[in-house]
Order: C-alpha cells, then sequence, then structure tokens
C-alpha cells in the first residue's frame, strides 16, 4: 500500500491537515500560551511521527533527521521511566479509565 506505486499516499490536502495536527493553537488550552510559536513546542510531537514509516514521513516533508530522532528517542525514554510514577488519572484519558472498568466488570484481561 506504501510502496511507491501503491495506492496510499498524501495529497495536498492530506498535507495541509497534517501542519495543522502538527501545530496546533495552544491557546484554547492554556490561553497564556496562545502566543507561542509552533516551532517552540514542535519537539513535543517528535516521537509521534516516529511512528510513521520513513516514505510517509518523506512524502509529508517532514524533516527527520538527527536532532529529531535523538529527541525523541530521549521523550520516549523519559516517558517509559515517569509513566509507571505517576497517577492513572494523569496517564489515561478518563474515557480510557473508564472503559478500563467497564471491562474488567465483563471479565476482560486489561493489558
Amino acid at each position: 500500500m506504501l510502496a511507491p506505486d501503491g495506492p496510499v499516499h498524501p495529497s495536498a490536502l492530506a498535507g495541509e491537515l497534517a501542519w495543522h495536527v502538527l501545530n496546533p493553537p495552544l491557546g484554547p488550552v492554556l490561553p497564556p500560551l496562545a502566543g507561542l510559536p509552533p516551532a517552540s513546542y514542535a519537539w513535543t510531537l517528535w516521537p509521534s511521527i516516529s511512528l510513521l514509516p520513513a516514505s510517509v514521513r518523506s512524502e509529508y516533508g517532514l524533516r527527520w533527521g538527527a536532532l529529531e530522532r535523538i529527541v525523541s528517542a530521549w521523550l520516549i525514554a523519559a516517558w517509559r521511566f515517569w509513566r509507571p510514577l505517576l497517577p492513572a488519572g494523569f496517564r489515561q484519558m478518563p474515557q480510557a479509565l473508564a472503559a478500563d472498568r467497564r471491562a474488567a466488570g465483563f471479565g476482560v484481561r486489561q493489558g
């Protein structure tokens, strides 16, 4: 599907939408951060970008050099270290916690 002659390739619209996903405005979440330029916090999304196949990153025109790889690896390692120490309410969205409780009520093993 992702081969050069395959059917899955980002369109111009997909590229525009990706820009908005990768450069979200912070004002609606924390109004004091409304004026912060997206480039100043773009690095926080690099672990997600690392999950994309190299061909997809390339087609979207996403830079993926040594800096991005190192920062992404560091963020993932830090998250893996700190995550078990954080309260469950911080580790998971409330909807995910509620789903876990419902699944446990049905005898579904969590995992």
